[in-house]
């Protein structure tokens, strides 16, 4: 019985901390991306260097990181993400772009790196 108790725990354990071993370890490059995320990304970059409100990127918000699978940002950094298609359904679907922006509004803003996920945040691949 105290066996498969401990055996549970460690099970449990491996499981919950599946995606903070990511962020411990160097996430891979991507391969090529589709049409339809490499417009998105750049939209994306285009609203976040003019500093504008921009409706072309679909589903445009802050990323709060909270599995911590990506590296930590900065002082005067921030994670946003974007929608990259959607679901047979017409809901946004489960593939992502994370954005690590730096610079604080109104200051012009940059674009420090870009990560996708086409599994609702579990993992995550480096843009180049």
């Amino acid at each position: 019985m105290k066996i498969r108790m401990m055996t549970a725990v460690a099970v449990a354990l491996c499981v919950l901390s599946g995606g903070a071993a990511q962020a411990r370890a160097t996430i891979k490059p991507c391969g090529a991306l589709g049409k339809d995320a490499l417009e998105v990304a750049r939209n994306f970059k285009s609203c976040v260097t003019s500093n504008v409100a921009c409706a072309a990127v679909a589903g445009r918000q802050a990323f709060g990181n909270a599995e911590k699978i990506l590296p930590a940002a900065a002082k005067n950094q921030a994670y946003q993400e974007a929608r990259v298609g959607a679901d047979r359904a017409g809901a946004g679907g489960v593939r992502r772009l994370v954005f690590l922006v730096g610079g604080t509004p109104p200051a012009k803003q940059s674009v420090v790196s870009q990560y996708y996920s086409d599994d609702h945040y579990r993992t995550f691949c480096l843009v180049n």
